[in-house]
């Protein structure tokens, strides 16, 4: 995929669309967990104002930010060779 275009999404393109591309940039864009939410923050401010006031955020919940965050931890530990961390 380098120097292509790729088009994530799922149905309302907040939570699950979040989370894969949250896990994304932090398997390819060497960014941490929270670089990762940060980033997608900054994108989502592209998005039309009425799916903002509707949508704040994405990943869209708690558990889903946590997810990032987890998959985050999981790849420093696969990178020492501790594969024993459950993401979720």
């Amino acid at each position: 995929m380098q120097g292509r275009k790729a088009y994530v999404h799922c149905w309302g393109g907040v939570g699950r669309t979040g989370i894969v591309a949250g896990c994304y940039l932090i398997e390819h864009g060497h960014y941490t967990g929270e670089a990762a939410l940060a980033q997608l923050q900054l994108l989502w401010r592209r998005m039309s104002a009425d799916k903002q006031r509707r949508k704040p955020h994405t990943p869209e919940t708690e558990a889903q930010r946590r997810y990032v965050l987890n998959w985050a931890q999981q790849d420093l530990r696969a990178d020492k060779g501790d594969l024993s961390h459950e993401l979720v």
